[in-house]
């Protein structure tokens, strides 16, 4: 026999963020609660005073055997848990805060009722450091999404995006630990496996951030960024054939990735085999005709080639760029190279 459990949904004007829920509204409202309420009512969440309305029903609230649904609880919301839990609802009652409710940026928050407006609070407070991410504000966000985390330590975006925050401000070495504390949590996602390879890299730990390149790329089979930067950490830990083959595939699925055409050329060259160097680096060069590196190693396939007008026109040209002042890897244009993430 299933004890009768009573059920509170509220309906909030916040920023609910649905992160803190980890199933859909409609399972929360349909199959959990499926024979335990048998009465639903509603109530208003304040008066025309903006104060807690004087005549509610308490006992009524309290009820075990009753949904209760409160429209605009915003203000009063934590005075009404306090006075109905005093007159004997559960704290632990299943409630559901749902902002916008039935629009298309729907969200809600799922919590026992006696947690309710804390787990409001930090939703509301990581909506915020969300929108200042889009907004570019990393600096302002940081401390709102550690904030987020001191309240909610398990919660998956917070993690991620903190990470992310950290990267972008180039405090790669604080961006490993909310990174880390994601994978160990949520192995399989991809992208924090991504982020906290780049970091790892970033502080020179290309051995460590292998695993978790390995692992993102068996999810992002079709990002050319994933192969790419997988190449990157072969390349560097010396497992070269293992890197060509990543290049190859990151060009097979973008063959604009600049990056990805100048490396596996290079790496041609390296091994002597200046044919199949050529077209990887001809395209390099068409995509950043301002790269110093792509013109050079032309250069150098030229002379394997036994080319020397060519040779010496790509070697003229990289050093015209270069008392220029350009970059060797060149300026970013459209090309997938310019790209941060998968």
């Amino acid at each position: 026999m299933h004890r009768a459990l009573n059920s509170t949904a509220v309906q909030h004007e916040g920023h609910a963020d649905r992160c803190f829920a980890d199933e859909p509204i409609e399972t929360r409202l349909g199959t959990r609660w499926l024979g335990h309420a048998r009465r639903l009512q509603y109530v208003t969440g304040h008066s025309r005073d903006g104060r807690l309305p004087e005549n509610i029903d308490w006992k009524g609230l309290a009820d075990a055997a009753t949904t209760t649904a409160i429209y605009m609880p915003t203000r009063t919301l934590s005075e009404l848990v306090t006075k109905a839990v005093a007159e004997g609802l559960d704290p632990a009652t299943p409630a559901i805060a749902i902002a916008r409710a039935t629009r298309p940026d729907q969200q809600y928050v799922a919590a026992p009722i006696g947690e309710l407006a804390r787990k409001i609070a930090t939703a509301n407070l990581l909506y915020e450091a969300l929108s200042l991410l889009e907004q570019g504000d990393f600096g302002e966000a940081v401390p709102r999404l550690e904030r987020v985390l001191q309240q909610e330590p398990n919660t998956p975006i917070a993690l991620l995006q903190l990470g992310r925050a950290y990267m972008a401000l180039k405090q790669y070495q604080q961006a490993v630990a909310p990174l880390q504390s994601l994978v160990e949590k949520k192995p399989e996602d991809a992208y924090g496996r991504y982020e906290l390879g780049c970091a790892l890299v970033k502080i020179g730990q290309w051995d460590q951030a292998l695993p978790h390149f390995e692992a993102a790329v068996t999810q992002l089979t079709g990002s050319s960024m994933m192969h790419f930067y997988l190449a990157m950490v072969y390349q560097r830990t010396s497992r070269l054939p293992e890197a060509m083959k990543e290049f190859q595939s990151a060009l097979r699925i973008d063959p604009d990735n600049f990056a990805a055409n100048l490396l596996l050329g290079r790496m041609f060259i390296m091994q002597q085999k200046a044919t199949d160097a050529l077209p990887y680096l001809r395209k390099a060069s068409r995509l950043r005709a301002d790269s110093i590196d792509a013109h050079r190693f032309l250069s150098d396939v030229y002379t394997q080639l036994g080319q020397a007008t060519n040779a010496g026109r790509e070697l003229a040209e990289a050093e015209r760029l270069q008392s220029q002042g350009a970059s060797r890897l060149g300026t970013p244009a459209n090309d997938a190279s310019s790209r941060q993430r998968p």
